[in-house]
């Protein structure tokens, strides 16, 4: 068997294409369409090979992997000295002056700044101190003058009247000192009752055992008597998912007076992101029909604005808290954290009523507690000093005044927690008011959408330190002091 047979030959093709026709001088046999559409041939040298716009040499430097069709210019010939000569004739060779910082709308940094004041001013020489001066003065214009263009657009709004303007204004501030009056009367009641005994806001997951007496510690994960009576009410609320700028309090407030049971509105802050729109929550009493409140509610319109509501279900679930940084934890800033809530409190119960006198009613439950605690305490050391044997009672002496020393520094810790704790509590719960954030609401529902859960102060040296520097710990713990100065 030879070759061909083997191999036999391959099938012509039976369509005739000229482009597949042997070329007569034996050349090459595929011959490009041209006439192909969206076909475009590459570009092709002028001049000698490897000449300056010669795309298959191209110069040191210049790009590659341009798209087809794209010509490279020449690069500019350099001057006898040497420098590269500027084209002064186009957009690129001509430098655009800086624009005056005051004529623009936005903020400029500090090195757009001073180099708009060198340019300006080139035969003035000056210093860092004085750029420095000068941009905190242009900030300080600049701001102003954004408090003027947000006043002259919003002054005309229903929720910048009602929080800005003094007439508008008063009606919302009896009605924030008639509820905080409630919740204070409703705090003392509940204190009384022993129901912030053992709350810690440390992070802790089981109970501790300290000098043989257990102390039941809340969990991370539990809620106290008093947050589940919170958790409860939630059954009787309806929210509003967005509220207009335009539509004023008291129009919604007409509309679900109709609605048997109702007992209050709660409207969140403006959201600058959402167009200043708002969030809202109709509550009602208990055994109200919420399902007949929802039907009639739902779908309502004031002033062609649309009103969508939801039912605001039960937390299925505990809420998350937030740890604080373990400086927080530390006996200094304990102390100073206690100092500045004492100082929180007295300044909202003055603002509230002046018979309010929060800090004095703390002192005497804290003293019925520690009551306590010491009684079981010298029952121990009674129990203790009968066994306890004679020999060598200098050594054990000297041995007991060391640990009562001790024991003393963490009685006094352990105190000034619990005071900052009852402190925290109070300001929560009967001014509206989380020392943490440093926020302040006019309602339950606002805060809670603020700031859900419990601010936890973490065990010293818990946080990562090489993702939390001492400077971010600083920062975090200085907005503290930052709001109580403002309070204050």
């Amino acid at each position: 068997m030879n070759y061909l047979d083997r191999h036999p030959k391959r099938r012509r093709s039976i369509t005739s294409d000229s482009r597949r026709a042997p070329p007569p001088d034996g050349g090459d046999h595929y011959i490009p369409n041209y006439e192909k559409e969206g076909y475009t041939p590459g570009p092709r040298y002028n001049g000698r090979p490897g000449g300056p716009t010669d795309m298959r040499f191209t110069p040191h430097g210049f790009p590659v992997g341009l798209p087809i069709g794209f010509s490279v210019p020449a690069p500019p010939i350099m001057a006898p000295g040497g420098l590269m000569p500027m084209d002064w004739t186009t957009p690129q060779g001509r430098q655009e002056p800086l624009k005056d910082p005051e004529q623009l709308d936005f903020l400029v940094t500090f090195k757009y700044f001073a180099e708009f004041l060198q340019s300006s001013q080139p035969k003035v020489r000056f210093t860092d101190d004085d750029l420095h001066k000068r941009y905190n003065d242009y900030k300080e214009v600049f701001a102003i003058k954004q408090l003027k263009s947000f006043f002259e657009v919003h002054k005309k709004e229903e929720w910048f009247l009602e929080k800005y303007h003094p007439k508008f204004m008063e009606p919302r501030v009896i009605a924030t000192k008639e509820l905080k009056k409630k919740n204070y009367q409703q705090f003392v009641a509940d204190m009384k009752k022993g129901l912030f005994d053992n709350i810690v806001n440390d992070v802790v997951e089981e109970s501790i055992v300290k000098d043989e007496i257990k102390i039941e510690v809340i969990k991370t994960e539990e809620t106290t008597t008093a947050e589940k009576n919170d958790v409860d009410e939630d059954a009787n609320r309806l929210f509003i998912k967005s509220v207009s700028p335009s539509i004023a309090r008291q129009k919604i407030e007409d509309m679900c007076k109709e609605i048997p049971g109702f007992k209050y509105l709660a409207l969140s802050e403006p959201n600058p992101q959402k167009k200043f729109h708002r969030l809202g929550w109709i509550v009602f009493e208990e055994g109200t029909d919420m399902d007949d409140a929802y039907e009639k509610l739902n779908e309502q319109k004031i002033d062609e604005f649309v009103f969508y509501l939801a039912r605001h279900k039960n937390q299925t679930g505990p809420v998350r808290n937030r740890t604080t940084p373990d400086i927080a934890n530390s006996s200094d800033r304990l102390k100073k954290d206690l100092a500045s809530a004492i100082k929180l409190v007295e300044k909202l119960d003055k603002d509230v009523d002046e018979s309010f006198n929060g800090v004095q009613a703390i002192k005497q439950r804290l003293a019925i507690i520690l009551d306590k605690v010491i009684k079981v305490e010298d029952k121990d050391k009674d129990k203790d000093k009968d066994n306890k044997d004679n020999n060598d009672d200098k050594d054990k002496d000297n041995k007991d005044n060391k640990d009562n020393k001790d024991k003393e520094d963490d009685d006094d810790i352990s105190y000034v927690k619990k005071s900052l704790d009852f402190h925290l509590e109070y300001l929560r719960r009967a001014h509206l008011f989380c020392y943490y954030c440093g926020s302040e609401s006019d309602s339950v529902e606002e805060l809670n959408r603020k700031c859900p859960g419990r601010h936890l102060r973490s065990v010293a040296g818990s946080n990562d330190t090489k993702s939390t520097g001492k400077s971010q710990k600083e920062k975090q713990i200085n907005v503290y002091d930052e709001c109580s100065k403002k309070i204050t």
